[in-house]
């Protein structure tokens, strides 16, 4: 059972930095990563979250700015829908 429960994914908490929310997002399967960033999500601002995910993954590898990307298209849990639009 502990071995399932390491596995599982886990939701990036409020107080996570943007680099966590990226790093966590971009180790999920597509199909989870809306439930991974929520929390994340859901305290900021569109604008300034995804500001905060682009300036933290300015210096990060490709894969990792791909997943800050995907993380501002998500969208915003008050918003339901994307910043981006």
């Amino acid at each position: 059972m502990d071995r399932l429960d390491a596995e599982l994914p886990r939701a990036v908490g409020p107080g996570a930095t943007a680099a966590e929310a990226i790093t966590a997002v971009a180790g999920a399967v597509a199909a989870d990563r809306w439930y991974i960033a929520q929390g994340w999500l859901g305290v900021r601002k569109p604008a300034d979250a995804v500001r905060e995910l682009l300036e933290a993954a300015d210096l990060m590898p490709a894969w990792l700015r791909d997943a800050a990307v995907t993380m501002g298209a998500i969208g915003h849990p008050e918003a339901g829908r994307s910043p981006l639009r």
